[in-house]
């Protein structure tokens, strides 16, 4: 047993008898309920009873001694007699009892009792002001705890009836010592607790961690592994341990199990990748090895960290798949997309992109969305503002580089979770979309009025005769006209058939084949009937004609179209003539029909307009027709993958030349 230091005060002149039987009892009744296992804090409470009676103390307190993580000592209150204590202190000590209270100005509360672990011995106190409910405090005994000469905890007791000395606190030694033992006892328990607790939480994540963790010799032999591991290498433990690592890795990455091992020699640390076949399937594995020294001459162990990345690998290979798929997409697209990152920046153009606005990918990429919205804006002509359509949608004109009028559509992006991650731009150019609109627009304009007017006549005069009384030469006259602009109607509407016709089908209903020309023209010259104009047409046929693929009704029609144009624009006079011919140059392997008369003819601006619908070169109305036909013809020759060319100066007539391909032999 450690000797007791001397107290650090001056003992009262006669000390209290003190009953070493009824010591021996207190030492064997407490040493019995630590046998029992008795509760700690009962037990504590146990030891400051019995040292109260023994020393015929008032009230007192037990604590034990603990350590910071800087090192300096304090107390943790463990119990506390509740003799003479006023409601509001025993309140406050019993709702902090069960987590104890801990103490660390112990020079000022304990004096040297808990600094050097001194016996304190105070007698005759004179404290005026002490915290409220503390118990009045008259005299004083702290009695340091020891075992195996460390300082295991201190207890303090007031009020002696007769006072303290230093032969009370030799005569308590036994006590305190057994004392000292029990708390002793505790603590290497609560230590030992601990650690098993610390071994069972490292063994749980050692068994349950993802990774396949192993353990090996410095030669690579396995000492052990977790379940993890098991499922890695599809064997049980006991049938991993003590064998190489090289033995259980694929035949091609033995060298990289000796260049890990070697690398953990040298540098103590490796990290790699190898792969594995399990059931058919490879798997790809991502490695750490660290060395573990051992201690003193205990030889180091190697850790081998292994994850695997094999799920991981399939879906970074999906994902560069499904990049260069979307890149070939965005590459091949006809649209402009710009990808504008959440920084507002642009990341990425395609090419479409870049040759709808001539803006370069390398100046592009990396600018502002507002800087990106003026470089676009200068693009366009002066005046020309972006036009909305929706708040995800405008259009822009540009004039340069050349003119276009291009849908631009916002769309913003955003991840599973509606994390905003930037924004997609679409540019799409509907420049035809917006001519054919123009176009549309205009034909159906031009209809209206073109049917309106021989609608007029025929509802005016059929109206007039209704109503007036209108003499025989007069209803005859009337009638005429409204059969004369009923015929015109009827020409229109078939016409205007021919062409939807034509253009839905796209020549379906065509039936090509390798034809002689020479028939067809026969009969189209045959059947062709002009009131009121007796000419005929001058024919020049060569003697033999190679085939042509055509539809001879619809070349008919083209042709009927053409010769009509020839009488009505030349007014009763001057020949019209035919002629077919070998094409030569640019045509070589191609066959003319050519139709030439010699009326009013067109100059350049009207040549420019020849095709268009319901355009007439003349305006006056005197000449009779729809303005159809030569778009009719246009398309008709189009389908047979022939052309049409006009050739025309003002006062001198004009020539129609339609261009057929010779049939393959």
């Amino acid at each position: 047993m450690t000797a007791t230091p001397p107290a650090s005060s001056t003992a009262p002149t006669e000390a209290p008898p003190l009953s070493a039987l009824n010591l021996l009892e207190a030492i064997s009744v407490i040493q019995s309920r630590f046998i029992e296992n008795a509760p700690q804090s009962a037990l504590l409470a146990e030891i400051l009873n019995r040292l109260m009676a023994l020393t015929e103390s008032q009230y007192g307190f037990l604590c034990d001694v603990r350590h910071s993580p800087s090192g300096e000592v304090y107390f943790k209150m463990q119990v506390v007699s509740d003799s003479a204590w006023k409601s509001m202190a025993r309140d406050f000590y019993e709702r902090h009892a069960p987590i104890g209270m801990e103490f660390e100005r112990l020079r000022q509360m304990f004096g040297s009792a808990c600094g050097e672990g001194e016996v304190v011995i105070k007698n005759h106190i004179a404290i005026r002001h002490l915290p409220e409910g503390h118990p009045p405090l008259h005299c004083f005994l702290g009695l340091p705890i020891f075992n195996g000469g460390e300082l295991q905890g201190m207890v303090g007791l007031a009020n002696g009836r007769q006072g303290y000395s230093s032969g009370m606190a030799e005569f308590l030694q036994p006590l305190l010592a057994i004392c000292g033992s029990i708390i002793k006892a505790w603590r290497v328990d609560s230590w030992r607790r601990e650690v098993e607790e610390d071994l069972r939480r490292h063994a749980m994540v050692f068994e349950n961690i993802s990774d396949a963790v192993i353990l090996s010799d410095g030669q690579g032999i396995v000492l052990d592994c977790n379940r993890a591991a098991e499922k890695m290498f599809d064997l049980p433990r006991k049938k991993l341990i003590g064998v190489p690592l090289a033995f259980l890795i694929t035949a091609t990455e033995v060298d990289t199990v000796a260049a890990a091992i070697a690398q953990i020699t040298a540098e103590g640390r490796w990290s790699g990748r190898f792969v594995l076949s399990q059931h058919g399937e490879q798997h790809v594995y991502e490695a750490t090895a660290l060395r573990l020294h051992g201690h003193g001459d205990e030889e180091s162990l190697l850790a081998w960290f292994n994850r695997d990345v094999s799920e991981r690998e399939r879906a970074r290979t999906r994902l560069e798949e499904r990049s260069l798929e979307l890149n070939a997409i965005l590459d091949l697209s006809p649209a402009g997309y710009v990808f504008v990152d959440v920084g507002g920046r642009v990341a990425y153009v395609n090419p479409a992109f870049e040759q709808m606005t001539g803006m370069a990918a390398a100046q592009t990429i990396g600018m502002s969305s507002p800087a990106l919205d003026l470089a676009l804006a200068a693009l366009c002509a002066p005046g020309q503002a972006p036009t909305p359509v929706s708040a995800e949608e405008d259009t822009l004109q540009l004039a340069r580089p050349r003119f276009a009028i291009l849908r631009r559509i916002r769309r913003a992006l955003a991840d599973a979770s509606g994390v905003p991650r930037g924004q997609v731009l679409c540019f799409q150019d509907i420049t035809r979309e917006a001519e054919v609109d123009r176009l549309k627009s205009e034909f159906l304009s031009t209809a209206a009025h073109e049917l309106r007017t021989p609608m007029a006549s025929v509802f005016g005069f059929s109206e007039l005769l209704l109503k007036r009384q209108v003499d025989a030469d007069k209803q005859r006259q009337f009638i005429g006209i409204i059969h004369r602009q009923a015929g015109r109607l009827a020409a229109i509407i078939n016409e205007l058939l021919d062409l939807a016709r034509i253009d839905a089908m796209e020549g379906k209903d065509f039936h090509i084949a390798g034809h002689d020309l020479a028939p067809v023209i026969r009969q189209a010259l045959a059947e062709l009937l002009v009131p009121g104009d007796e000419r005929s047409v001058s024919l020049s046929l060569p003697p033999a004609l190679p085939p042509v693929r055509i539809d001879p009704e619809k070349l008919h029609l083209a042709l009927t179209n053409v010769l009509s144009n020839a009488y009505k624009y030349s007014f009763g006079a001057g020949e019209i003539s035919l002629r077919v011919f070998h094409g030569d140059g640019t045509r070589a392997g191609w066959l003319g029909i050519e139709v030439r008369d010699h009326g009013i003819g067109m100059d350049t601006a009207q040549l420019a307009r020849v095709f268009d619908r319901f355009w007439r070169a003349d305006s006056s109305g005197k000449v009779a027709g729809t303005g159809l036909g030569m778009s009719l013809v246009k398309e008709i020759m189009g389908i047979f993958n022939g052309a049409v060319t006009v050739d025309s100066q003002p006062g001198s007539g004009t020539t129609v030349s339609l261009w057929l391909p010779v049939a393959a032999s």
